[in-house]
């Protein structure tokens, strides 16, 4: 994962099933302007600090592990906002395809159905942006959308900057760079 700190706001960066998701939180941690540490070795000092009371120490830079490109911070266009209730259907319908399947389909229907579109959104003058179900995956399983405690008007903003489209809630973001040809989508 990365961390990066800037004044009292820092932003956690991971990824996630192919994707690159993103959290931010009021709060300041020593030493990472911008650092990619083990995700196992920042668990581990937390729960060592959690039962101690001790100071969390940041685990030892592992910037060379890291394989994501960061999206820009400026320039996204808002294409469309999406209510979370419909993205959370979206998941459950493609969850309810893969229950009537025998075991031995269920692992490859399963790796195949990640990229399938599940949603398309349209705008005007833009190109339609499809939304695989690993994108909807990773917002409902980073708890990112509410389930079924969303409220009616919690919405999923969607917008792009170049090859790059977010899918933003009030918890976290979701990231996914198009026409790129690596597995991960990300550089």
């Amino acid at each position: 994962m990365r961390i990066q700190t800037a004044g009292e706001r820092s932003v956690i960066w991971a990824i996630v099933l192919g994707t690159l998701v993103r959290r931010e939180f009021h709060g300041r941690l020593d030493g990472a302007a911008d650092i990619a540490v083990s995700a196992t070795d920042l668990a581990t000092n937390l729960d060592v600090s959690v039962s101690t009371s001790a100071y969390v120490e940041l685990p030892a830079s592992a910037d060379t592990k890291w394989r994501g490109t960061i999206p820009p911070a400026a320039g996204w266009r808002l294409i469309e906002d999406i209510p979370a209730r419909a993205l959370i259907d979206a998941v459950e319908a493609a969850g309810a395809s893969l229950t009537d399947l025998e075991d031995h389909a269920l692992n490859a229907a399963a790796d195949s159905m990640l990229s399938q579109p599940v949603l398309t959104v349209d705008a005007p003058g833009e190109t339609p942006i499809e939304l695989s179900l690993r994108i909807l995956l990773c917002l409902t399983r980073m708890g990112f959308l509410a389930g079924e405690r969303a409220d009616p008007g919690n919405v999923a903003r969607v917008a792009v900057n170049g090859p790059w489209v977010i899918i933003a809630t009030m918890q976290g973001a979701v990231y996914r760079r198009t026409g790129t040809i690596d597995l991960l989508g990300l550089s």
